[in-house]
C-alpha cells in the first residue's frame, strides 16, 4: 500500500495535528510567487480547506502588503443545456 511505503508514514495512525501540519506546509509551498494569485472552488471540501489555510496564511506575507489581505476566491459555472437530441 501507498501508506506503509511513502517516507512520511511510519505507521497507519496520524494525528488530527500530523494531517493539519502536512496540510498547510503543502498550501504554503504552493503560495511562493510574486504575482497576485487567488483559489478556485469547486464547492467540495478539498478546495474549501484549501482557502481556509490561503487566507489564514495570507495575512502575515509580503504579499498582504502588496495585494492587500483579502483572498481572491473564483467559481466556475456551467449553464444547463436544454437541448433535445432525436
Amino acid at each position: 500500500l501507498f501508506i506503509q511505503t511513502h517516507p512520511l508514514h511510519k505507521n497507519f495512525y496520524y494525528s488530527l495535528a500530523d494531517i493539519s501540519e502536512c496540510l498547510l506546509q503543502a498550501v504554503v509551498k504552493r503560495l511562493m510567487t510574486d504575482v497576485p494569485f487567488g483559489v478556485l472552488l469547486s464547492g467540495g471540501l478539498d478546495s474549501s480547506l484549501v482557502a481556509a489555510v490561503t487566507a489564514r496564511y495570507l495575512a502575515g506575507t509580503n504579499a498582504a502588503k502588496q495585494w492587500g489581505t483579502k483572498l481572491h476566491s473564483f467559481c466556475v459555472g456551467l449553464e444547463v443545456c436544454k437541448c433535445t437530441y432525436s
